[in-house]
């Protein structure tokens, strides 16, 4: 059966996500999960939003576009990372930062939800 580790340390949290996030150019958004959120303060959200944040899809635009091979040029595409086989264990890292304009970045304070119970896609 599938667990959640709600800790890891960070050579757990690399090894479990290889692929590098997308950069804030990527979208044109860089605000995440708090859209319109001020100030970073405040406010709760579930595991299960920031998990549909995390593979929602992304449009990848400027620097950040898909570059043609045929023709060396970008291209406008789509992003999504998506979990098509449960681990055995899967490692969570709650990135806790917004950034903005000009690669600065501001502590988040919200609350993360976490359930203790129906964690286990084999109990559910």
């Amino acid at each position: 059966s599938a667990h959640i580790a709600p800790t890891a340390s960070d050579s757990d949290a690399r090894s479990a996500k290889r692929a590098a996030p997308p950069s804030r150019a990527a979208s044109g958004r860089g605000r995440g999960i708090d859209r319109g959120a001020t100030g970073g303060g405040g406010g709760t959200v579930t595991l299960q939003q920031l998990l549909r944040h995390a593979t929602r899809r992304e449009p990848m635009t400027g620097e950040a576009a898909f570059r043609c091979q045929r023709c060396d040029g970008h291209r406008p595409a789509l992003r999504r990372t998506l979990l098509l086989r449960l681990p055995e264990v899967l490692v969570l890292h709650v990135g806790r930062a917004r950034w903005q304009a000009r690669g600065a970045r501001s502590k988040l304070h919200h609350h993360v939800v976490f359930p203790l119970d129906g964690l286990c896609p084999a109990e559910t």
